[in-house]
């Protein structure tokens, strides 16, 4: 393994520990680095995104989101959050519309169901 796959292993696995931890500024820091050194993982656009939602940014929180689903985050969760980045910047529509993406994907998930039926209370 080279020295390059190492240190970003290093940064994506701090970032996973500090993210466990609600340390949300060593948690970006660290996933920024990752990507830094591998702008095509979308484990770490999931895990910002995921960091920024947290931390109350919906504009760039959706933007590594959706980078996530974009370069194939490996089930509905890229879609669940960001639909929730949505609906935390006020954009029903939008919300609504990747929410239901996350539940045609993710057929079981208790936590889209309930995020989904607050939403269509919220739109009526």
């Amino acid at each position: 393994m080279g020295r390059v796959q190492n240190y970003y292993l290093g940064r994506h696995n701090l970032g996973m520990i500090y993210l466990a931890e609600s340390n949300y500024s060593e948690a970006e820091y660290n996933f920024r680095r990752a990507l830094s050194l591998n702008p095509r993982s979308a484990e770490d656009h999931f895990n910002l995104g995921l960091v920024l939602l947290l931390t109350a940014r919906p504009a760039p929180a959706r933007t590594h989101l959706q980078k996530s689903v974009e370069l194939g985050y490996p089930n509905g969760g890229g879609y669940f959050w960001a639909g929730l980045a949505y609906l935390q910047a006020g954009q029903l529509d939008e919300a609504q519309k990747w929410l239901a993406l996350s539940l045609k994907l993710y057929k079981d998930a208790g936590g889209v169901k309930a995020f989904w039926a607050k939403l269509e209370t919220a739109v009526k």
